[in-house]
């Protein structure tokens, strides 16, 4: 289905519940961005553990490699930031290339929390080594998700390269050139529509309601 086959299945929902209601096509388009945005972190999570959501989302993946990533001086030694792609939901794999001496290696990464990183920094037995990089999520960025990398004494981090869950965007839901299934399969495109007309009515609704409260209001102040 493309966007603009959406756009007539959306409308005509709409024309259902109100055929006075006229919602503008840049507001259908940012309803479908909000929906398919809450879509996509809806089944996230369970990404990796059921089959379901695998199916939904599975043409939502893409691999980003990150070079020239900058270190930072922090307490923790040897740690480096990088800013992730803004479209980022979720990171399912994720991998580290470390230099020394002009010899490269990749090696994995390691999720942590700080507070077990700031336990474990100076154990010899924990911190990483050449064949492991410590990552912890550090914030945002302009509203990015930033990943902070501690990499092995003696070593500079080169390279991160991760596969991840995305949130696709559209500029305009009538357009006919966009063809949905290149981000959802033809059984799951329907699922949206319900959540792309809730998303666009919601505002009209809410005012309505506003209006209403305001109105009983002054009437009872009468």
């Amino acid at each position: 289905m493309f966007t603009a086959e959406l756009y007539a299945e959306v409308t005509r929902e709409i024309n259902n519940l109100n055929n006075d209601l006229y919602i503008t096509s840049s507001e259908l388009t940012m309803a479908f961005n909000k929906a398919m945005s809450n879509y996509v972190q809806a089944y996230a999570p369970t990404f990796e553990m059921d089959e379901t959501s695998r199916k939904r989302l599975r043409k939502l993946l893409k691999t980003k490699s990150y070079t020239d990533i900058p270190s930072v001086d922090s307490p923790v030694p040897n740690i480096y930031n990088v800013t992730l792609e803004n479209d980022t939901v979720l990171v399912l794999l994720e991998a580290a290339t470390i230099n020394k001496n002009d010899l490269e290696r990749v090696t994995k990464v390691t999720p942590i929390s700080l507070d077990a990183l700031m336990a474990n920094i100076d154990n010899p037995y924990k911190k990483p080594y050449k064949k492991k990089v410590w990552r912890i999520e550090d914030g945002t960025s302009n509203g990015s998700k930033v990943h902070s990398l501690v990499v092995p004494t003696g070593y500079t981090l080169t390279k991160y390269t991760v596969t991840y869950i995305f949130t696709p965007t559209i500029k305009d839901i009538s357009d006919s050139g966009v063809d949905l299934n290149q981000y959802l399969d033809p059984l799951f495109q329907y699922e949206l529509i319900p959540l792309i007309v809730n998303e666009a009515v919601r505002p009209y609704i809410d005012g309505q309601e506003q209006e209403q409260k305001q109105e009983q209001e002054q009437k009872q102040g009468e």
